[in-house]
Parts: structure tokens; C-alpha cells; sequence
């Protein structure tokens, strides 16, 4: 019985580190996105200062805003043109020698598709601003994100039915290689309850050892800087639940054995 128990429990601290894993792991491509997201300037060129400064009360107002910076200087406005080969604002430079562009960085984890899309078409039709962004790397890195929020639901479903799964056939399987021993005590005059109450005893050091020991490793790295990014401990509670399913899960499935 013992060497099912330290089976159960490794089984179930692999499943968990695992799964902790994938939290790690999607989280850091969500922040390594966002982080790229802001990286990537969005301009506002108009030939007035004035029509800038009108722009820059509605940008006040939104708030998926990191950064600001005014550059009234036509080098920029050439640099512009160079980097991303932006026709109409090639032609207001050769006529006008735009002096005044205003570059604008977006908070990743505050903006999403359809919001950017907002934001763009707005200053697309704002009189006398042109604007100038890397179309191409907005739109990867939104659909990589809108990919990653699409994925982690059902991943995480999947990986609880197999949890579930994986656990209760385990238990099963314990339990059920048991069935002499127990049969031998039941016709020694064993006390009835004591079947039932060894169960729950081994069933709550499954669900809170391998839990503990996890949390605990996590926050170790944590701590040690050896991870980064922090797991939302409600996640934590989904694991125990999870375990703790799979306990009363198999409790029902085998009553006969304990009547």
C-alpha cells in the first residue's frame, strides 16, 4: 500500500509541477508580447503644432497610453519615411518639410485588437494628422495574444479531465490491490470504519502534500528569481479542487468496497 501511495503522490507532484509550468509559461509570452507591443512607436505627423496639441487631449483621455514624445524636427519625419516607407507622408515631407511628429507608445497589457483598431482610425481621419505604424507587427502581436487567450482555456480543461483521469484510476488501482488485506482484517473482527478512514486520511495527504510542495517550490524560485512572472493563486485553489474531485470521485465509484 505504501509504495501506491508514494506512486500517487509523485504522479500528482508531476501533474501539478507540470501544469504549473504551463501558467509560467503563457504568462511569460503574454508579458514578453505586451513588452513588444509597447515597444513599437505609432505616430501622429502634421504639418501644425496646434492640430498636435488637439490630438494630444484626446490621447490624455485614453487609457492605454505609456508614452509621449514630441519630436519637431524634420529629421525625424525623414527617418520616418525611410523606416516605414509611408508614401503619403513622403509627399507631405517633399512639399512641406514636416517639422512636427509626435510618437506615441501603447500599454500593452491595457490595449487589445479592436481597441487599437479604434484608436487608429480615429487619428486616420483626424483633419490635418497623417499617422505612421508597423501595420505588420501590431497585427502579429495582437493575433499571438488573441491566440494565447484563445488556447489557455481549453488547455487547462484538458489538463484537469486528465488530472481527474489519471488520478482516479490510480486510486482505483490502489484500492483495489488492497482488497485482500482489508478482506483478512474484515473477517478478524476489524472495525468496519477503519477501511473508510484510512481512504480519507491517504486521500487528504494526496491533495495537500504534492499542493504544498508545489507552492512551496514555486515561491523558492520565485524568491530565488529563478522565475519571474507570478501564477494566480486562484489557480492554485483549481489544482486542489482538481485533486480533491478525483478523491470523492473515486470514493463514489468503489462505495461497494467500503459497505
Amino acid at each position: 500500500m505504501r509504495k501506491g501511495i508514494i506512486l500517487a503522490l509523485l504522479v500528482c507532484l508531476i501533474i501539478l509541477g507540470s501544469w504549473n509550468f504551463l501558467h509560467i509559461f503563457i504568462q511569460h509570452k503574454r508579458i514578453e508580447i505586451k513588452n513588444n507591443i509597447q515597444s513599437i512607436p505609432f505616430f501622429l505627423i502634421s504639418r501644425y503644432i496646434e492640430t498636435l496639441h488637439l490630438a494630444a487631449v484626446k490621447l490624455d483621455s485614453l487609457g492605454y497610453i505609456a508614452n509621449i514624445s514630441w519630436e519637431p524636427d524634420s529629421l525625424v519625419a525623414r527617418k520616418l519615411y525611410s523606416t516605414y516607407n509611408l508614401q503619403e507622408a513622403g509627399n507631405i515631407l517633399d512639399q512641406y518639410r514636416l517639422p512636427h511628429v509626435m510618437q506615441i507608445f501603447l500599454r500593452g497589457d491595457k490595449i487589445n485588437m479592436e481597441e487599437f483598431v479604434r484608436f487608429r482610425d480615429y487619428f486616420k481621419n483626424f483633419s490635418g494628422i497623417q499617422i505612421g505604424y508597423n501595420e505588420q507587427q501590431y497585427t502579429k502581436l495582437f493575433n499571438e495574444e488573441l491566440s494565447l487567450r484563445k488556447i489557455y482555456l481549453p488547455v487547462n480543461i484538458i489538463i484537469i479531465v486528465l488530472t481527474v483521469l489519471i488520478l482516479t484510476v490510480l486510486q482505483i488501482h490502489n484500492e483495489t490491490r488492497s482488497d485482500y488485506f482489508w478482506q483478512i482484517y474484515k473477517r478478524a473482527g476489524g472495525r468496519k470504519n477503519t477501511r473508510n478512514r484510512n481512504y480519507w486520511e491517504k486521500s487528504l495527504i494526496l491533495v495537500f502534500a504534492p499542493l504544498t510542495l508545489n507552492i512551496g517550490i514555486y515561491f523558492l524560485m520565485l524568491s530565488y528569481e529563478v522565475v519571474s512572472w507570478k501564477i494566480d493563486p486562484r489557480l492554485f485553489i483549481l489544482e486542489g479542487v482538481t485533486i480533491l474531485f478525483s478523491v470523492i470521485l473515486t470514493r463514489i465509484i468503489l462505495e461497494d468496497k467500503f459497505s
